[in-house]
């Protein structure tokens, strides 16, 4: 939404509110320093309550969410159920200083942009175990021009049963084609189907509130489609949601388009359409219409104004440091009083501990770890001490001095005020080597933490199952590291980790790709060095750079030899890294995609979706089943059997669980016989479907662990006797009365594997390339003609066309260069495309044909036959036949 903030009204009350902000921090230093003492943490809740009451009252939202968080996480202080009371108290404490911070930049005339809070709100909620925000949770689009108000009579649409049964189809080929895009498969293919599928959707459904879904969904795919991430887990979740909407809507026909619209949803899709890049007039009429340039700013408008309220604002840091400049003078003091006396009392020092804990604790919110750990450092010395009675010896207490001087210049450099550098002059203490030592020491220290870090972020990746977005911040990380060290310096090393972090942000993150094992060994190996490299240097240990020969070896053997980072490298120092793309089979050569199979292509999203809709499906039977055993007349009931057994035969091929398929397939062809003949059905059919379904869900398991599917041939022989039994005449009167006794267990028993001769394997050249099923009748066209409307009809024919186009457009380049690579790849994903369409609306001549053809020329693609004269006039005949045979299945 428009930013229409009173800044006047901010200027009224921003005094009030750091006065407030203030007495809030006094209390919880107060608590810091006394945590029984919840007197305190109460007056700092109470505190916070009131700046939050002003800033929800002058509308300055991003700010006002900052403070309810800290008031809950005060809240959860006082109930003692934060996970670490320490770390709350330092997060409390860097709110309170980042809000007035972010006072500060509104004020100035700046957005107020909840989304630069993203950071400290998730660590505040973090501390509660609360789930964390993400810049979705902060995206603010205007909905209400999508509120249309729902109309009853809008359910008369859905009335109609050829409605619903087209409906059926949509999400048949939606679901095809989501699939497909799941695998990364013939993308431009699968987008288009989708796009058709849900513009029909947004026709039929217009002005009721699921239109509008609708409407934003093909913006969606729009933003998607060519987003340079590629499709990922989440966008591939959005689709399913589509797809369960689409199911909705036949399930709940009576009532779904009078229902309000899923909000929750429509502010997901619109999400992805604010983020991108892409223009299309779709995303235009969404981007003016739900005001999505004000709803989700820029990553780099965010990235510019975090940059400039980084930190603590101005007087705030002044008053902090020079808090801290008092405290650290305090405890200088007291050092020099505990060096200059003769009779040293180790109590002394540790009347030093909390002030040098608060210190520490005041520091790290500041942002200046090293200085912090310098701290720690010093109080841990002093615990040392304290543990014995000998006092401490000079060289120690020179440490310690060297220590407190480095922090205090670290404070001196945020305020670049040389007071605070010259405050240490003329106590007594002279500036040793011994602190730049400690400096050298800290950093290596801060180094190793974040070489730990970003190990336990690849482990993670490879955890994941390669989710790039686990090491999305290791290259950043090193690249902190790489800086410190070149300032102790430590140039080798620095370089080194330069070339991993070149690697994980080239090699695998930019090209979204997964490395292979050995690569990881290799990364690991230089990451590993060069941590040992400074582990040494940390123990003191000489003649290291040997060590680092590891690293060099590695990140060699990587692509990313040491020394080539100029913006001039040439070709041979370029990566030549082995990886596999997480969309491979869109980015593969036209070769490859030809030799690949469409077996070996199921992931665990489309066993998911697989394995939901075969449980559906398996419902649908049980219930038709159950109303079959009431009354063998009852034809509607054996009519919906039928149905459930194609879609589970037409879901099965989809994900190449084929034995599946042909199972459901042969019960169908049982089925349909006993439709178009007008037969009841009888006790041994009954019984037969009650077998399949004993061993349905087994093989269903099976296919979803991607186990071998077994014990299912006999059924499909039986499904065939049964079938030539009735298509003979021999299921009447008598038999029909004398399968009326035979039991269930006795026809199972003249079903066992061993009793039937098993059906010859197709030939070997077919079931290698196209993993049909073994044996289809010839008829399944015809049993699939009833399920074909004319939507879907339309959507084959507008496809078939496209692809005749892309025909006539490379076959007279390829009949007339035979070596052209180019036009023999879009000739062999034409004919890919038109199997696949023809295959799924029953089109089997053309189906066939266009497979045939796809068959000879993957052939031709990998070398097994020779280019010659005979292919090239077959493939020009057939082509030319392809407009007749779709002309033919439109009549």
């Amino acid at each position: 939404m428009a930013d229409n903030h009173d800044y006047i009204a901010l200027d009224w009350v921003k005094g009030e509110i750091e006065q407030t902000l203030t007495q809030a921090r006094t209390a919880l230093e107060a608590f810091v320093e006394n945590d029984q003492d919840s007197t305190q943490i109460t007056f700092c809740l109470n505190y916070i309550h009131q700046v939050h009451g002003s800033l929800q009252m002058v509308e300055f939202y991003g700010a006002a969410l900052l403070a309810e968080e800290m008031e809950k996480l005060c809240q959860a202080m006082l109930d003692q159920t934060v996970t670490s009371v320490e770390e709350a108290q330092q997060v409390l404490m860097e709110s309170l200083l980042q809000l007035e911070n972010y006072l500060e930049h509104i004020q100035t005339g700046q957005r107020d942009l909840p989304v630069i809070l993203l950071p400290i709100l998730n660590d505040i909620r973090a501390l509660q175990s609360q789930p964390l925000l993400s810049d979705t949770s902060l995206f603010t689009p205007d909905l209400s021009v999508a509120m249309t108000p729902p109309n009853p009579e809008h359910n008369q649409r859905m009335q109609d049963e050829q409605v619903i049964a087209n409906l059926r189809k949509l999400r048949q080929m939606f679901q095809f084609s989501l699939a497909g895009i799941i695998r990364n498969q013939e993308l431009s293919n699968n987008f288009a189907y989708l796009y058709k599928v849900l513009a029909r959707l947004e026709k039929f459904c217009q002005g009721s509130p699921i239109g509008k879904l609708w409407w934003v969904a093909v913006g969606f795919l729009d933003a998607i489609q060519d987003a340079p991430e590629g499709i990922g887990s989440a966008t591939k979740q959005l689709l399913r949601e589509l797809d369960h909407h689409i199911k909705r809507m036949i399930d709940e026909r009576d009532t779904i388009l009078s229902e309000e619209l899923p909000a929750d949803l429509l502010k997901n899709l619109l999400y992805y359409v604010a983020k991108t890049d892409v223009s299309s007039k779709r995303i235009g009429e969404l981007r003016q219409a739900f005001a999505l340039d004000q709803a989700l700013p820029s990553e780099e408008e965010v990235d510019e104004e975090r940059q400039k309220m980084a930190g603590p604002g101005k007087e705030t840091m002044h008053s902090v440091v020079d808090a801290l400049s008092d405290e650290l003078n305090m405890v200088k003091d007291r050092l020099d009083l505990y060096v200059r006396d003769s009779n040293k009392d180790n109590q002394d020092l540790a009347e030093l501990l909390p002030a040098l804990n608060q210190i520490a604790n005041t520091i790290a919110i500041l942002g200046l770890g090293v200085a912090r750990k310098a701290v720690l450092e010093l109080i841990e010395k002093i615990e040392q001490i304290t543990a014995t009675s000998e006092p401490a010896d000079d060289q120690v207490l020179m440490d310690m001095a060297g220590s407190l001087l480095y922090v205090e210049a670290s404070l001196a450099s945020l305020t670049e005020d040389p007071r605070a550098a010259e405050a240490g002059e003329g106590d007594g203490f002279v500036v040793p080597q011994e602190q730049f030592e400690n400096a050298h020491n800290a950093v290596i220290f801060e180094s190793r933490n974040g070489l730990e870090q970003a190990k336990n972020s690849i482990v993670s990746f490879i955890a994941s199952q390669w989710d790039h977005a686990e090491i999305e911040d290791v290259p950043d990380l090193l690249d902190s590291i790489r800086g410190g060290l070149q300032i102790i310096p430590l140039p080798k090393a620095a370089t080194l980790l330069e070339a991993c972090s070149r690697y994980i942000r080239e090699a695998i993150l930019t090209a979204k790709a997964v490395p292979d094992w050995q690569q990881l060994d290799r990364l690991a190996d230089a990451i590993t060095s060069i941590e040992y490299y400074m582990e040494r240097l940390a123990e003191g240990a000489q003649d290291n750079d040997r060590i680092l020969k590891v690293a060099e070896e590695s990140v060699a053997s990587l692509g990313y030899p040491s020394g080539q980072f100029s913006a001039d490298t040439t070709e041979e120092a370029a990566p030549t890294v082995s990886v596999h793309h997480t969309s491979e089979v869109a980015a593969e050569s036209p070769d490859a995609v030809a030799k690949q199979s469409d077996e070996g292509l199921i992931d665990e999203e489309i066993l998911e979706i697989f394995v939901e809709e075969a449980q559906e499906v398996m419902v649908e039977i049980h219930a038709a089943m159950r109303s079959l055993r009431d009354n063998y007349e009852n034809m509607p009931a054996l009519a919906e059997l039928r149905r459930a057994f194609h879609t589970l035969k037409g879901s099965g091929r989809l994900v190449g669980a084929s034995e599946i398929g042909d199972l459901a397939w042969s019960v169908e062809n049982l089925l349909n016989k006993y439709l178009d003949k007008s037969e009841y059905a009888t006790p041994e059919v009954c019984d037969f479907i009650d077998l399949v379904m004993d061993h349905l869900p087994a093989l269903v398991d099976a296919f979803s662990q991607q186990n071998p599917v077994e014990g299912y041939r006999h059924l499909i022989e039986r499904a065939e006797m049964l079938t030539d039994r009735l298509l003979k005449g021999g299921d009447s009167g008598d038999t029909r009365a004398e399968s009326s006794t035979k039991s269930k267990a006795e026809v199972k028993q003249t079903a066992e594997p061993e009793e039937v001769v098993e059906a010859p394997a197709p030939a070997a050249e077919e079931s290698a390339a196209e993993p049909t099923p073994a044996s289809v009748p010839e008829t399944a066209a015809d049993d699939d003609d009833d399920l074909i409307d004319d939507e879907i009809l339309e959507i084959f024919i507008e496809e078939a066309e496209e692809v005749s186009e892309t025909i006539q457009q490379y076959l007279p380049t390829f009949l007339a260069e035979h070596d052209n690579q180019e036009a023999l790849a879009e000739l062999r994903r034409a004919y890919h495309t038109l199997k696949g369409s023809g295959r799924m609306v029953g089109a089997e001549d053309i189906g066939e044909t266009a497979w045939a053809i796809e068959n000879m020329l993957n052939r031709v693609i990998d070398g097994s036959i020779l280019m010659n004269q005979d292919i090239a006039d077959l493939v020009a005949y057939v082509s030319g036949e392809i407009p007749a045979l779709v002309e033919a299945f439109k009549t």
